[in-house]
């Protein structure tokens, strides 16, 4: 009789956390063609174990073939798993299948949540770099052009800092007093968003983040690559360059991150920028959008879940905390809603 699954699950965490994949295999291996089988969770763990043992040098068998096997039997529910996609990808990659690799990979990004799946999100995103580019994208270099250019004219030379998603950078700007240096995205206007009607296609098809940091942090590149503000805005530039969907003035989305306060973030218009300086024109009427990141913390996220993204910049009026630049310490602006029970 198979053990339960919270003493099988205790077993094999031991054996992955002693780098002995063979023996996870062995466990797990006469299960899966047994009358009770093996549950989806389990599935998984034998087929990452298969990966593991065969990266190890293996026991004489195909055992990527083997984890492929495994997957395809929790393929029903694996289909929007980004876990799940993220082994099938790194077992089509290995056996030097990259372009299909390349398509379950680039699915395990628009699958991923930010704070939830970072790890695998990076996972992702480092082994599509290893299976090279599709092909030159000539309008990406113009975009980026355009993109920095205007940067410069309103925020100081951008220097680019760091890396969001694949061909999405972070660009540090200086700013302009009274207001300091500045995060950004470069590239991300390079996806192209799906636009809903009544939308112009043209206007509203692509953006970039932009963040401002919180007061006293400085213009020191390995200082901001250190900050929460710096992996907050990567994992939000992530989510959105993978995302199947249209994001734009408003859009809340979870971005945990170790180290702050805040567990998601809004977007909204540029608070520090003229109203004329919030889009890139690209020419022919086509736009970049530029939207600023408001982190936000967990009530205030909640909040936004039941209301619209005006009601939650009202309250930030009415409680008199500006959402910029990014100050952990400032006042979460829901503590008294939640108090008084609204």
């Amino acid at each position: 009789m198979m053990e339960g699954n919270d003493e099988l699950a205790v077993r094999v965490r031991a054996l992955y956390e002693s780098d002995r994949h063979l023996e996870i295999v062995g466990l797990l291996e006469p299960l899966v063609r047994g009358e009770e089988g093996l549950s989806y969770p389990m599935l998984l763990e034998l087929s990452r174990a298969y990966i593991n043992a065969a990266a190890a040098g293996g026991d004489g068998r195909d055992l990527l073939s083997l984890a492929l096997e495994a997957l395809d039997r929790g393929a029903a529910t694996g289909k929007d798993d980004p876990r799940w996609q993220f082994l099938y990808g790194t077992a089509l990659f290995r056996q030097g299948l990259t372009e299909d690799a390349r398509m379950r990979l680039e699915r395990v990004q628009r699958l991923s949540r930010p704070g939830r799946d970072d790890d695998l999100f990076s996972g992702a995103a480092a082994m599509l770099r290893r299976c090279g580019p599709m092909g030159p994208d000539p309008l990406a270099a113009a975009l980026r052009d355009k993109v920095l250019a205007h940067y410069g004219a309103h925020l100081g030379t951008p220097q680019v800092i760091g890396e969001a998603a694949p061909g999405v950078d972070l660009a540090l700007l200086p700013g302009k007093a009274p207001l300091g240096p500045v995060l950004a995205t470069v590239g991300l206007s390079r996806h192209v968003m799906p636009v809903p009607e009544p939308f112009a296609a043209s206007e509203n098809a692509r953006l970039e983040i932009l963040a401002a940091l919180p007061r006293g942090a400085g213009a020191d590149p390995a200082k901001v690559r250190g900050t929460w503000l710096f992996r907050f805005l990567g994992a939000m530039a992530g989510h959105v360059a993978s995302a199947d969907a249209f994001v734009g003035f408003g859009y809340a989305a979870e971005a945990g991150q170790g180290g702050s306060r805040f567990s998601g973030g809004m977007l909204c218009g540029v608070g520090f920028l003229p109203q004329g300086a919030q889009a890139v024109d690209l020419g022919g009427g086509a736009l970049v959008r530029l939207f600023e990141l408001v982190p936000l913390t967990p009530l205030e996220l909640s909040y936004r879940e039941r209301h619209t993204a005006k009601d939650l910049l009202d309250l930030f009026r009415l409680r008199k905390v500006s959402p910029s630049p990014c100050d952990e310490g400032r006042s979460d602006v829901c503590a008294q809603v939640r108090a008084k029970g609204i």
